[in-house]
């Protein structure tokens, strides 16, 4: 739903960035290779969100947006997450200055790329010494 813009909820992302980054969640990476690709494989889903987030950002300005708005509800989340006690410890620690600085560089490479396309469409429209007739055609459509 994210991706395909029917939806922008920047805490849904957060949740999907502290998932990609939970060590709890990659300690079972040591997986075979018949599990990896079944349903709800922790490192199938780090697979899917490595290319997710980049193609998110990519996207659209809404993606952008979404994911920049996902910092402060991403930095609730794992505070919630370290809040918590397992056997009167807190859990483990989790790196909060990789986790901001991914998401500021995913939206800084999909505005790259936006500006890139944007650049290209531009070169593209120019004309070439085009026929009459092909430029007739084109201002039409």
């Amino acid at each position: 739903l994210l991706f395909t813009g029917k939806m922008h909820d920047a805490n849904v992302v957060a949740h999907l960035v502290a998932m990609y980054f939970d060590k709890d969640l990659a300690g079972g990476l040591e997986e075979d290779n018949g599990s990896v690709k079944g349903v709800g494989s922790p490192t199938r889903l780090a697979q899917l969100l490595t290319i997710f987030f980049p193609a998110y950002s990519m996207g659209s300005t809404i993606g952008r947006d979404t994911l920049n708005a996902c910092i402060k509800p991403l930095l609730r989340v794992v505070h919630e997450k370290m809040s918590v006690k397992v056997k009167g410890r807190r859990s483990t620690t989790w790196p909060i200055a990789k986790m901001i600085q991914y998401v500021c560089h995913t939206i800084e490479s999909g505005e790259e790329a936006a500006q890139a396309n944007v650049e290209i469409c531009e070169r593209e429209e120019e004309p070439r010494g085009a026929s009459p007739l092909l430029n007739a055609v084109n201002a039409i459509c």
